[in-house]
């Protein structure tokens, strides 16, 4: 713990205040606008912006002019001055001699038995009432009570745990007496080469804890990977490390490893380290949040934890990899093929350099060998080619996150497949790709080539933000076949068979569009060609551009629409059957064969308790028509109505946005359920002037198509009365 401003380092010292705000120390020295110009302050960037008051410029007593002390990242909007960095405080240090900074507090025995208290310890709720209250609705104070408090501290105990949460704590620094005490015990255990026997003393206690193989120090002051690799030589056993949300920022570049890991843990010089101080027991490790800015920090950290499995790095910056990757495959190259630990740095660059124009997409990340599950979301990674696609040489890799980076789309080499080359994630399970850019379904379908993918999450892309939800979940189960799990949700052999049909029929219509729209344009032409004088006609018009331009839109739509020959095939029976039977119902009026079993229930207050309705529907019945029977039959303001449908063994409600669209638009099935919302006055006057807005734009849309259509018409007609004239007068 420091006590004294000459140990604080600007830009890595963490602190907190009495409120439980965290911030950085960036500036220790005097401050030009204090009363005492001899006063020691110290600037502090706030991790929330919004508790600070200064943007590091104050000013001067002396000469009236600004003076910085510290520049703040990042804009807050104040309500007196808009547009003013706001996150930074200056910070008092000493008042009448006393340190006035808490820089937190040592991980030592006496935290943990503050956290995990003895069996005789005093009780936090004598009688089972804890010291608190809470008002109750008649505005009467009334007691809290705790039940079971020594079943649960019996459970507690430090000397029987295998998990320990110390997360919020305030943690800045591992007790160095405690990994002294900690490396002696091994140093005597390798002398004897045999365990020592567990007894009873305090002693040991401080030093025994080959049982714990999960801790959480989240949320903590940790500044270094100092602290964290003593964390991990402190438990012996330890398999798993959460030490997300500390600013540990990146290891210290051309260093060796083993050197940066000596100099962590050197408390003790007589300490000779062994096993080239590797921590081969550890699985998993999260370190989310942590101010990563390099991807070397992460080849590192697979080079100090070679066998991990589960690795967490979301909110780091990898904008890199491709260099950093393209640097470690060179200097493997320059060693022979064998990549070593011990480099040094200027060696490592003057190899970049002489090799940089090997660092090509195409170069491989090594390591990772056991490692099965990477969340990478919120990593700046903008491109699916030079950056994402370095992860497909992970052996085992199963799951894979990177929402919330800015990746345009999805691509994969061909080329390598045509070789015989392994598949691209070949072992890949799971991925989740949502708050992406991805603005095309090409990127969907590539999706299709992982040849083990059974569970995808894509949501918040701008390739599904112009269509309903409902509709977005049917195409990407239509081109994916080989997924089970769907948005968290599990995907029925039934919901496969409706949207792969469903896909096929608009696919088929926007061929059939597309080639209808350019046999018009190409009729208008012919008729123009027609009419016009011969001084005005173009010398020639091949009669196969016409052909030629409907099958290149054909084949661009199929192109972009590669799962559709095969679904078309699979299902161009039962399609042919399905319409034939609609066909005679429409006729017949029989309904029976096309519509859905759906239950009805109201969430609004004031019909909430009644029973739930169950009602036999046409699939083609519009939102609108089902909001009319809601009101009938629960006394429902038509208005006010909110609709969501709810799939069977579905747990996420699904909104029914527009009274326009049909139960079959929104992929609604049997045994889905309808729930009833009512919006308040505020929501329903924003609702009524954004369907005003919407019908206006579909009216200005429909006098636009009918204006267009009118125009044809005319076209056509003046094209048919002039070639008529034109017959007559060669007939006379």
């Amino acid at each position: 713990m420091i006590k004294n401003h000459e140990d604080l380092i600007p830009g890595e010292t963490r602190i907190r205040d009495m409120d439980g705000f965290v911030g950085t120390v960036v500036y220790v020295g005097n401050v030009a606008s204090a009363k005492n110009p001899d006063e020691l302050y110290c600037g502090v960037v706030w991790d929330d912006e919004t508790r600070g008051k200064h943007d590091g410029s104050v000013l001067c007593r002396k000469t009236n002019r600004i003076v910085r002390h510290f520049h703040c990242k990042g804009v807050v909007l104040t309500h007196s001055v808009p547009g003013i960095t706001t996150s930074g405080s200056f910070l008092r240090l000493y008042s009448k001699k006393k340190w006035m900074i808490d820089t937190g507090v040592t991980l030592d025995y006496a935290l943990l038995k503050q956290r995990y208290v003895d069996l005789d310890a005093p009780l936090v709720a004598p009688n089972n009432i804890l010291p608190y209250t809470v008002k109750t609705t008649s505005g009467k104070e009334k007691p809290i009570e705790f039940l079971g408090e020594m079943n649960l501290r019996a459970k507690q105990q430090l000397r029987n745990l295998t998990k320990i949460c110390l997360r919020g704590m305030g943690i800045s620094y591992v007790c160095p007496t405690l990994l002294l005490q900690q490396q002696q015990q091994q140093q005597q255990q390798r002398q004897s080469k045999e365990e020592l026997p567990e007894t009873k003393s305090k002693e040991e206690d401080v030093i025994l804890f080959e049982k714990i193989h999960t801790v959480d120090v989240a949320g903590n002051l940790f500044s270094s990977w100092t602290e964290a690799l003593r964390i991990l030589h402190l438990f012996p056993s330890l398999i798993d490390l959460s030490i997300a949300s500390n600013r540990l920022k990146d290891f210290p570049k051309g260093h060796d490893i083993n050197m940066i890991m000596k100099n962590a843990l050197t408390v003790d010089t007589t300490y000779s380290f062994h096993n080239n101080l590797r921590f081969e027991r550890m699985r998993e490790i999260n370190v989310n949040k942590c101010s990563i800015r390099s991807f070397q920090t992460i080849l590192t950290l697979d080079k100090i934890c070679p066998n991990l499995e589960k690795l967490c790095v979301a909110y780091s910056d990898l904008s890199d990899i491709e260099t950093i990757v393209g640097e470690a495959g060179a200097s493997s190259t320059n060693n022979g093929g064998h990549a070593h630990d011990n480099h040094d740095s200027s060696q490592t660059d003057s190899n970049n350099s002489e090799n940089g124009h090997k660092c090509n997409n195409d170069t491989q990340l090594s390591g990772f060998r056991h490692l099965k599950f990477l969340d990478c979301c919120h990593c700046n990674l903008s491109d699916w080619t030079t950056q994402v696609r370095k992860f497909r040489s992970i052996p085992n890799l199963e799951t894979l996150l990177l929402c919330d980076n800015p990746i345009p789309s999805i691509s994969y080499s061909k080329s390598e497949e045509q070789e015989g080359e392994t598949k691209e994630f070949a072992t890949l399970k799971a991925i989740e790709i949502t708050g992406t850019k991805m603005s095309s379904w090409i990127s969907v379908d590539t999706l299709a080539t992982f040849p083990s993918l059974e569970y995808v999450r894509f949501k918040n892309n701008p390739v599904s933000a112009s269509i309903g939800t409902a509709e977005a979940r049917s195409t990407i189960i239509a081109r994916l076949p080989q997924i089970s799990i769907l948005n968290g949700s599990t995907i029925t052999e039934r919901e496969r068979i409706e949207s792969e049909r469903r896909y096929v029929s608009n696919i088929a219509r926007e061929i059939l569009l597309a080639t209808t729209q350019i046999r018009l344009e190409h009729n208008n032409i012919l008729d123009r060609y027609n009419t016009a004088s011969p001084s005005h006609r173009p010398r020639s018009i091949s009669p196969l551009s016409q052909e030629e331009a409907m099958e290149e839109k054909k084949q661009l739509i199929l192109s972009q629409n590669p799962m559709f020959g095969h679904l078309m095939a699979k299902h161009k029976d039962s399609m042919i059957v399905s319409q034939a039977s609609s066909t005679r119902s429409n006729t017949t009026g029989a309904i029976s064969q096309n519509a859905v079993n759906i239950t009805i229930r109201s969430m609004a207050s004031n019909s909430c308790t009644q029973a739930p309705i169950k009602k036999h529907l046409p699939c083609n019945l519009k939102v609108g028509r089902l909001k009319l029977i809601c009101a009938k039959a629960f006394g429902l303001d038509y208005d006010s109505q909110i609709l969501r449908f709810k799939p069977q063994d579905d747990p996420f409600p699904i909104l029914l946005n527009d009274d326009d669209n049909t139960l079959s638009y929104y992929s609604i099935n049997d045994g889905a359920e309808v729930l009833i919302y009512e919006m308040d006055e505020e929501e329903q006057k924003h609702q009524s002037l954004k369907n005003s807005k919407i019908y206006e734009e579909r009216l200005k849309a429909q006098e636009s198509r009918a204006t267009s259509l009118q125009k044809v018409q005319k076209d056509e007609f003046r094209a048919h009365t002039v070639g008529a004239e034109q017959a007559a007068e060669r007939t006379s």
